[in-house]
């Protein structure tokens, strides 16, 4: 039986609410944006934890790369507004069983969002592009 578009909002929000949940360990802050209010919606992504901006995609066939354009164009209209927003992340998850569990979720971020991402946890790369150890300053 299909489902209304009632209950389909409600089935996002849910899984909206899960997400923003769930970044609460790392940013206490991380909360489901509201979606309808005064502002306008183009400038809103539907979870903001820390620096990411998150678009939330939960059904029978989401589209990450649709989703991460959609959070990109929210941390672009950021960015022009002067807000400190970073990384551009999408977070989709297939209807079904354990629809609720977010280890069935995936993520998309562009490749370059990723390697900064990389850094800012694991500091500047320690090796060139072919595996070999970059020269280290000399301390004297």
């Amino acid at each position: 039986m299909p489902i209304s578009g009632a209950q389909r909002r409600r089935k996002g929000h849910d899984w909206e609410r899960q997400v923003a949940r769930e970044l609460r360990q790392w940013w206490s802050a991380a909360k489901r944006s509201p979606q309808y209010d005064q502002r306008s919606d183009s400038s809103k992504a539907d979870v903001h934890a820390g620096p990411l901006m998150i678009e939330c995609k939960r059904g029978v066939a989401p589209h990450p790369l649709a989703a991460l354009r959609q959070a990109q164009a929210c941390v672009d209209e950021a960015t022009a507004k002067g807000e400190p927003i970073g990384l551009a992340v999408s977070c989709c998850k297939l209807d079904g069983k354990n629809q609720y569990k977010p280890s069935e979720a995936v993520i998309c971020m562009a490749w370059g969002d990723f390697l900064a991402f990389l850094e800012e946890v694991m500091g500047p790369p320690r090796f060139d592009r072919d595996g070999e150890p970059l020269a280290t300053p000399s301390v004297g």
